[in-house]
């Protein structure tokens, strides 16, 4: 399966022609006997890591997988996933990352949709069994192949030594994996990453980080997910020759007792659950002063619980924005205070092209905001299988990210939220985070969402959320007057107020939208 054309590129500082095979035989030449991924039960050297991915090619062939063809890897953060994910990369067979909270139904769309001809996935995780979706697969798909495996699946007597195999026949422009799109509404978008695009990725975000073979990095969330993976995560840090630990729950307690006990100085953590670990912080004392950074991603985060996360955890912060589509940036580690508090940073790379176009796709005027959209060395140019999403790039080749955003005169960016969530309320345009950022200098206000409503006096009304700090309550009347003693004009106050005790999430671990808009419709 080929990528995008990538020789146009061959000249930026940083990016190679090379695939996953190679750069693991690489790691595993340099760094040799150096610990690279530890997990809950065991760990790996950077030459175990290479020849083990080498022989699990034997074994998968064995077991009747194909070379280049297309595999749904549904894996839990253990080692013996990694080693399977570098194993099918060096047969170029690509790999669908699926989230383990992904059932029977939602895995068998994916397959369908890629022809996929081979599931691989867990045996059992947070107590499900995933019995389950092999035998509705089988049932669905009767010829997959499906595999359901452990920790002992990789052990050293069930290897095989192909003796025959080249992995010279997977080049570095090939697909090397799929990755599924983090929407709020509708299927997840499936999302062609190259060899050598990737790989490009997750270094230039493990420099932006100062990655090193000191570093140590803690893959807090599912790694099947963009973030833990290359931003800079997994491939970042090995990349670096530092070393990777996997929390196997994600649970903030977990999240705290390998900060301490395995001396991580660099994790990244969605803001929900950045606020969790920051509760468990006010009522046990954990040891986090090996903790050097924090990276932020997967949702907006506001300027009152970054200052929070600095001030509980006592590291830097990074404020990242990133998509599987391609795009990242984040601020730098010696970047002002008041620059992570407010804004995403720049892009990693100098080949990104980002530009700010108004509805009608013209650029807006200087510090102006409309909508992101970017083309570069490591960003998609098209879905995969998807034709009807190509409205979802322009003639000239940029990526519409959907969201709102003004790049500052410095050169920084702040994203302002997605399109879609501003708020039309009479034909005035109110942007969510304006009103979320307002809420949040209340000192009782812990964390707010603020959602558009269908109204059918206003066409839309603003609704907000909001939970409240520990031992603080407001009532709507009071949230209001002190709202306006703020200044804040009469219709970008909250039409309507909700108060909540614990958010809902998505699978991917984002405040679930459509949830709220569901709840706030009831009343």
């Amino acid at each position: 399966m080929k990528g995008k054309n990538l020789e146009e590129y061959c000249n930026v500082a940083g990016f190679e022609e090379i695939t996953f095979g190679e750069l693991v035989n690489r790691w595993g030449d340099i760094y040799g006997n150096k610990i690279a991924i530890k997990d809950k039960d065991e760990e790996v050297t950077y030459w175990e890591l290479m020849k083990k991915s080498q022989e699990l090619v034997g074994v998968l062939k064995n077991l009747g997988i194909r070379e280049k063809s297309i595999v749904a890897l549904q894996c839990t953060n253990r080692i013996c996933f990694i080693e399977i994910l570098f194993a099918l990369f060096r047969m170029g067979t690509v790999p669908i990352m699926v989230l383990p909270a992904y059932r029977e139904q939602e895995v068998i769309k994916v397959m369908q949709k890629t022809n996929a001809d081979a599931y691989i996935g867990p045996i059992e995780y947070m107590g499900y069994s995933y019995k389950n979706i092999e035998t509705e697969i089988k049932r669905v798909i009767p010829e997959v192949i499906t595999l359901l495996i452990d920790k002992n699946f990789t052990d050293a007597e069930n290897l095989i030594v192909d003796e025959y195999f080249d992995d010279k026949n997977v080049v570095y422009d090939d697909v090397a994996i799929l990755l599924l799109s983090g929407g709020t509404t509708g299927e997840p978008k499936l999302i062609p990453r190259t060899h050598a695009d990737y790989i490009y990725n997750a270094k230039m975000a493990a420099e932006r980080s100062c990655l090193d073979q000191q570093s140590v990095y803690l893959a807090a969330l599912s790694i099947a997910h963009n973030m833990p993976l290359a931003c800079p995560g997994i491939l970042g840090t090995l990349y670096a020759g530092g070393t990777v630990i996997l929390s196997y729950y994600s649970s903030p307690d977990e999240i705290m007792e390998l900060i301490e006990e395995e001396g991580v100085t660099i994790t990244g953590l969605v803001p929900t659950l950045a606020q969790l670990c920051m509760e468990l912080l006010e009522i046990d004392e954990f040891d986090i002063s090996s903790l050097k950074v924090i990276i932020t991603g997967g949702a907006r985060l506001e300027a009152k619980l970054a200052e929070d996360i600095i001030r509980n955890f006592h590291c830097i912060l990074q404020n990242q924005f990133g998509t599987a589509e391609g795009l990242v940036m984040s601020t730098s580690l010696n970047d002002p205070v008041e620059w992570t508090l407010k804004y995403q940073g720049k892009p990693i790379s100098e080949a990104d092209r980002i530009r700010i176009i108004d509805e009608e796709g013209k650029d807006v005027p200087e510090g102006q905001s409309g909508e992101l959209i970017v083309r570069g060395l490591y960003t998609i140019e098209n879905y995969y299988n998807e034709p009807q999403c190509n409205t979802k790039f322009t003639d000239d080749g940029y990526y519409r990210t959907g969201d709102r955003a003004v790049i500052t005169i410095d050169g920084n960016v702040r994203v302002l939220g997605r399109m879609k969530e501003q708020i039309n309320r009479a034909g005035e345009k109110i942007q969510p985070s304006e009103i979320e950022e307002s809420l949040l200098e209340l000192r009782e206000v812990q964390q707010t969402v603020v959602i558009a409503i269908d109204d059918p006096l206003l066409g839309q009304k603003s609704c907000a959320f909001v939970q409240f700090r520990p031992g603080c309550n407001l009532d709507e009347k009071e949230i209001c007057s002190k709202l306006q003693q703020k200044g804040i004009v009469r219709y970008k106050i909250p039409d309507q107020i909700e108060v909540i005790e614990e958010w809902p999430v998505t699978k991917i671990g984002k405040i679930d939208i459509n949830t709220l808009k569901r709840k706030a419709s009831i009343k």
